[in-house]
């Protein structure tokens, strides 16, 4: 495999960082990926990102903290689709929809998707993420930095 930066080097396989900041958290693991040894960029392969999206999801799932961010990225993560969700949760697209619109989620309908997404990743390959909770910063309510 050739770098996609430089084109010109065969990858090293090595064990880096990867991160991700999904619904007010970061979320870190330790990753197998292929680092160019000419320009150093780093490559984490479909199915090693598909894991760490699961491990994620999970820790969302287990977290407590499911707002409509987090909803979306965890039936996103397990491959579901809305309509998909709705069923295994005897509930309707237009329902989750809302939901990930924002509006308040019902507590057996939480439960609901603790369950599902805690099922769909509970598989050895699906690595420990740590998950840690952002601030704002000062100069923008919009803007996120690691606490």
């Amino acid at each position: 495999m050739q770098c996609v930066g430089c084109n010109e080097h065969e990858l090293i396989e090595v064990s880096a960082e990867h991160r991700l900041r999904v619904a007010g958290f970061a979320f870190i693991a330790q990753m197998p990926m292929r680092r160019c040894p000419r320009c150093g960029l780093k490559h984490l392969e479909d199915a090693e990102l598909e894991k760490f999206e699961h491990g994620v999801a999970r820790a969302l799932a287990l977290s407590a903290h499911i707002n409509h961010e987090a909803l979306q990225f965890m039936r996103e993560a397990i491959g579901a689709s809305r309509v998909q969700l709705a069923h295994e949760l005897n509930t309707t697209d237009d329902g989750i929809a809302g939901w990930e619109s924002g509006q308040p989620i019902p507590e057996p309908m939480l439960h609901g998707i603790t369950r599902l997404v805690l099922h769909k990743t509970d598989r050895p390959s699906v690595p420990q993420v740590k998950m840690r909770p952002l601030a704002k910063t000062r100069d923008s309510a919009d803007r996120w930095k690691c606490a």
